[in-house]
């Protein structure tokens, strides 16, 4: 059984030289086997719980594994997954309600949770954790998105995904 913790950071969230991380712990019966870390800028802390997120689900379906937990401390993150997205998608991936208040942020990284939810297998949970009380898990992977060493990737929306859904004017400002 693998559970894989997911964490996201941001330093100046929101702001234009604000720098973030993903943080990843991998873990396979309770030992932990790998660790994943990569910074980001001009993003905000929401865009790199999903950028986590993503970067783990990728990791499962490139490593084929089964029988896997995703461990979050983002209510947002972990509501998006598993409750919101399905009454996005039916109303063509726009929240309840008029104009802005219909538009979803960071629509693109939802569009590809999307995706990759849809491939993962089947034994697959979802788990909330208290952020910064004690578990291991989450607090490796919360240390790793404060690693904003080495190459710093710049956090640019995914217009070609929004263009394949033909919802590029569902994206709300970050």
């Amino acid at each position: 059984m693998y559970k894989i913790y997911t964490d996201g950071s941001c330093k100046g969230n929101g702001k234009d030289l604000a720098i973030g991380g993903i943080g990843i712990a991998v873990f396979e019966d309770g030992k932990l086997i790998k660790k994943i870390h990569q910074a980001y800028s001009c993003t905000t802390n929401n865009r790199m719980e999903y950028k986590a997120m993503i970067k783990a689900m990728l990791y499962v379906n490139q490593n084929k594994l089964d029988d896997v937990t995703f461990v979050s401390d983002s209510k947002i993150l972990l509501s998006t997954i598993t409750e919101w997205m399905i009454s996005w998608e039916k109303r063509g991936w726009k929240k309840s309600g008029q104009g802005k208040a219909a538009k979803i942020k960071n629509l693109d990284l939802v569009l590809r949770l999307w995706e990759l939810k849809k491939e993962l297998p089947i034994k697959i949970k979802y788990e909330w954790v208290k952020g910064h009380d004690g578990d291991e898990g989450n607090e490796i992977a919360d240390e790793l998105t404060n690693r904003l060493d080495g190459e710093v990737f710049e956090d640019k929306v995914d217009y070609e995904i929004l263009q394949n859904y033909g919802v590029s004017n569902n994206l709300a400002p970050r």
